[in-house]
């Protein structure tokens, strides 16, 4: 989050530090165009000396590189002489609440670095210093007060209840591509604990490159929505074409909605998160509703600073969704009109494609993990998007669109080792396809799994293009064996492969979970450098200089989650 003030424009922007697939270190989409103008080396020195400014990391400190983008933009726009209204805060996602936040300050010789463990520590402070300094660049103006708390604010959207205005015969969503389902296979057993889809889709002319993103688009199932109607009493409204519009300047509708094409019912199946978890102005909007004053005031208890350890045990601690909160709060009278207010935009979902174009014309395949879980509640956890992805049948559409990727192949001459644990075969999987279709011959997967016969995610093709000569295998199962093996210990196992390919000038690509993998396959790495690589590189400085090197010059290629 950053936000810019001077006399003539101030504005605030987001702009998270890590996204969905990591980026690892590297700016988000939606900053790189502001980012490339802030690097050119023709802005002088003193370009922002008018500029006051604040930025807050939203970041995972799983990540190798955690909330790079933010503290690189901090520093930046201090180069050019901006003013910070605050310390730089970084919010890690790991933390139980959400984003506590720590503060570095820019004006010391060493960084203060104060971690807070409850929320009255968290982004809430920071939040109120940014306030605190805003007001004094520009206070209000005379006869202007800020909203108390306890006054209803008015909704921030119209809805017109007008079928004259209503497109019957245009999409819900706009500006994005559609797809048809043509398989959505489990590739994992079925005795074991994750199951992992191969969902194929047929999206003919849409382009993209090998290891590039399909954004997902999401909907909520048509039986649950229906619950949604009956509790509250909408079966009359349900089905009414309304246009949504704004009330105020910074009330926006995404880009992705179609305003003149909405039903109450259409709303909460493809744009409103109704059973995802809620945030906290949730319940301190739902306070207002609530016609019994017991209800009234838990909601704001749960919305206070103080009140933030009994709402995690309460909604983060065991899941809850928005709908769930609101079956507790049977008091709870929720105006149509404030749905919008209340409920956020379901969010995309970001996968990377497993398939390569050229390999599989007009599709798209993608490897998706199903997120199912249980917490004290009896009802069993299933993510939004898995819940959805689960109930595909052939022929179900879905809405989407693609995202670039990071990796990019070097020549056919080249060997490459590629480093692929559980459904970071994704990528792997459209990046080998293109080297083979290219003719590139040497070609390393190292990849990992639970068992040979439980979740060897694509064993067929591996095996396929193993027989074709296009590529050499080496799997590691840490459960079938006593000794639990991983990646990592197949690649010490490897380690001539691995010295080889780097000496020779070879390229490396990693693509898994952030949590541990990026470092052991870096540790692995210094080891076998330092092994290998003669006198001038046994030192673990000097190893780790090159395993930085090859990083740096894109020879080792990372695109990692949390």
């Amino acid at each position: 989050m950053v936000c810019l003030l001077s006399r003539s424009d101030p504005s605030c922007f987001v702009s998270p530090a890590d996204e969905p697939i990591s980026r690892q270190g590297e700016e988000p989409t939606n900053m790189r165009k502001f980012w490339r103008f802030l690097l050119r080396k023709s802005l002088p020195r003193d370009s922002l000396t008018s500029l006051r400014y604040a930025v807050f990391g939203l970041g995972d400190s799983s990540y190798p590189r955690f909330n790079f983008p933010a503290k690189k933009l901090f520093k930046r726009i201090q180069q050019l002489g901006g003013d910070p209204l605050l310390p730089r805060g970084d919010g890690d996602d790991q933390h139980y609440l959400g984003y506590p936040v720590c503060l570095h300050s820019q004006y010391a010789e060493r960084t203060l670095h104060i971690l807070f463990n409850r929320l009255d520590g968290a982004l809430d402070p920071w939040i109120e210093e940014l306030w605190v300094a805003v007001d004094k660049v520009f206070p209000l103006p005379a006869g202007v007060s800020i909203i108390p708390k306890d006054v209803l604010p008015p909704p921030s959207f119209h809805l017109n209840f007008d079928p004259q205005e209503f497109q019957e015969d245009a999409p819900p969503l706009v500006n994005v591509n559609y797809a048809r389902v043509l398989q959505n296979n489990r590739i994992t057993s079925k005795d074991h604990f994750q199951d992992v889809r191969h969902v194929i889709f047929e999206a003919p002319g849409v382009s993209y490159r090998p290891a590039d993103v399909m954004v997902l688009y999401p909907r909520n199932l048509p039986g649950e929505v229906q619950q949604v109607i009956e509790h509250f009493g909408w079966n009359t409204v349900a089905d009414q074409p309304f246009q949504l519009k704004p009330l105020r300047s910074d009330a926006s509708i995404p880009n992705q909605w179609n305003p003149n094409r909405l039903t109450v019912r259409t709303a909460l199946e493809r744009f409103l998160d109704i059973f995802g978890r809620p945030r906290r102005s949730f319940f301190e909007l739902l306070a207002f509703f609530a016609t019994d004053p017991l209800h009234a005031e838990k909601l704001r208890e749960f919305a206070s600073s103080e009140g933030q350890d009994e709402l995690y045990n309460y909604c983060h601690r065991t899941r809850r969704t928005y709908f769930e909160v609101l079956q507790d709060f049977t008091s709870v009278k929720l105006p149509v009109a404030y749905l919008f207010d209340l409920i956020p935009p379901i969010r995309p979902r970001s996968y990377s494609i497993a398939s390569c174009p050229e390999t599989n014309p007009g599709q798209i395949h993608l490897a998706v993990a199903i997120v199912k879980y249980k917490t004290k509640l009896q009802k069993p956890r299933v993510g939004v998007c898995s819940h959805w992805i689960e109930s595909l049948q052939v022929n179900d559409s879905a809405s989407f669109i693609i995202q670039r990727g990071t990796m990019t192949l070097p020549a056919t001459q080249v060997p490459v080792i590629f480093l692929g644990p559980g459904t970071g075969v994704a990528p792997i999987r459209s990046l080998i396809q293109a080297r083979i279709r290219q003719g590139a011959e040497e070609n390393f997967l190292f990849t990992g799994f639970r068992g040979r016969k439980s979740d060897f995610l694509f064993e067929e093709d591996w095996n396929a293009m193993a027989a074709s000569g296009g590529l050499r295998v080496f799997p590691a199962f840490s459960r079938d064996q006593e000794e639990k093996e991983y990646i990592q210990h197949k690649l010490l196992r490897e380690k001539t492969v691995v010295w080889d390919v780097i000496e020779r000038g070879g390229f490396l690509y990693l693509s898994g979970n952030a949590k541990n993998i990026p470092k052991s396959i870096a540790d692995a790495l210094v080891s076998i450098v330092r092994e290998l690589g003669g006198p001038s590189l046994a030192s673990e400085a000097a190893a780790q200089e090159l395993v930085g090197e090859l990083e740096k010059s894109r020879r080792y290629q990372t695109e990692c989650w949390s």
